[in-house]
């Protein structure tokens, strides 16, 4: 298995809809990952710590096969679905 580490961003969308919405997003971003990592697919992730904006971004990292099967894997996430984010991926080797 490979690693791969994502920074997720908000994309112009945000700005179009209302927090609630995003907010109901982000419960099933949270659990979409919470199911990954008990699948053993993701190894981390969280938001950074960004006092000035709510929902700023943050990164995770997974476990997959191929990069095909990591980007699958985060194109599933509620919040890059529904265009409220997007993200960079970066193949990780991981040390420790």
């Amino acid at each position: 298995m490979k690693h791969f580490f994502f920074t997720i961003h908000k994309t112009t969308k945000r700005a179009t809809v209302t927090n609630e919405f995003a907010r109901s997003v982000l419960t099933s971003h949270t659990a979409y990952f919470k199911d990954l990592g008990a699948q053993g697919k993701c190894i981390v992730a969280g938001p950074f710590v960004d006092h000035e904006t709510e929902m700023g971004g943050g990164c995770y990292i997974l476990r997959a096969g191929s990069e095909d099967d990591a980007r699958a894997l985060a194109d599933a996430d509620p919040l890059v679905s529904e265009g409220l984010y997007d993200y960079n991926i970066y193949e990780w080797t991981r040390v420790v």
